[in-house]
């Protein structure tokens, strides 16, 4: 009722925005008539309300009032309660900046921190992240291990800083992929306390890399290979350079 929404409606041939009320002091020059606006202030809204739904029955509920357009993988990650769930969405809510970098849409961001914790925290050599995999990460009730609540938020302090000092690297020739964020992202955490120079270079030479062995960059098994060969090939040219070891021990 305050004009803080309007809505579209042609007129005249042209699209224009169409406000509730005039109110003194500002200019609605298109408002509705006093017919609509009865209708509007009479019609009546349908709310329904659903208890005890396990998560399947709320996603299938979800989907259908949507139009029908399905669920994406993310959206379902992003309707788990857990622990491990709360500290992703409360990542993305300190480091907004993520959504700068990548797809923003539909929960995305979301899916991917959570993949990203999932490779810090397990530090898998072989391809593990399919969406059954993760699904079943977030779904454990158990809390938050305090390590990884410092080394995650370590990572996307550092990760927000390299968003603010120069975005543009991040999309460069090619906007960062998603499988790109979650490796650089335990890069970061494999490689901790380097200067800043180094992780931007590091970032642009593993964007080559993949795309030098690949000409579609999929978050599959064939690209988690290559990634991690290129992440082995960092961990030897930093300790035959300098002797820097990183702080993780692969687990087999």
């Amino acid at each position: 009722m305050n004009n803080e929404i309007p809505y579209s409606r042609k007129i005249e041939g042209r699209m224009k925005k169409i406000y509730y009320k005039k109110v003194g002091g500002q200019y609605f020059p298109n408002t509705l008539s006093i017919g609509e606006k009865d209708e509007f202030d009479n019609f009546e809204i349908v709310c329904i309300e659903y208890y005890n739904l396990n998560i399947q029955r709320e996603q299938e509920i979800f989907s259908r009032v949507q139009l029908g357009m399905p669920l994406t993988v993310a959206e379902k990650l992003h309707a788990v309660t857990s622990p491990i769930a709360e500290f992703a969405k409360s990542i993305l809510e300190k480091y907004p900046s993520i959504n700068k970098i990548i797809d923003s849409k539909r929960a995305k961001p979301f899916q991917l921190i959570v993949q990203a914790l999932h490779m810090i925290e397990l530090n898998p050599t072989k391809y593990n992240a399919t969406s059954g995999v993760i699904t079943k990460y977030l779904q454990d009730e158990r809390s938050v291990p305090r390590e990884l609540k410092q080394e995650a938020d370590q990572v996307f302090a550092s990760l927000d800083i390299l968003i603010q000092v120069e975005e543009e690297i991040f999309t460069r020739d090619h906007r960062v992929s998603p499988i790109e964020f979650v490796f650089f992202c335990y890069i970061l955490d494999k490689f901790s306390n380097l200067e800043l120079a180094w992780y931007q270079d590091t970032l642009l030479q593993m964007k080559e890399y993949v795309r030098n062995h690949h000409a579609d960059i999929r978050f599959n098994q064939t690209v988690y290979k290559t990634l991690w060969n290129f992440v082995d090939d960092v961990e030897n040219n930093l300790a035959d350079n300098d002797g820097h070891k990183s702080k993780k021990n692969r687990k087999k």
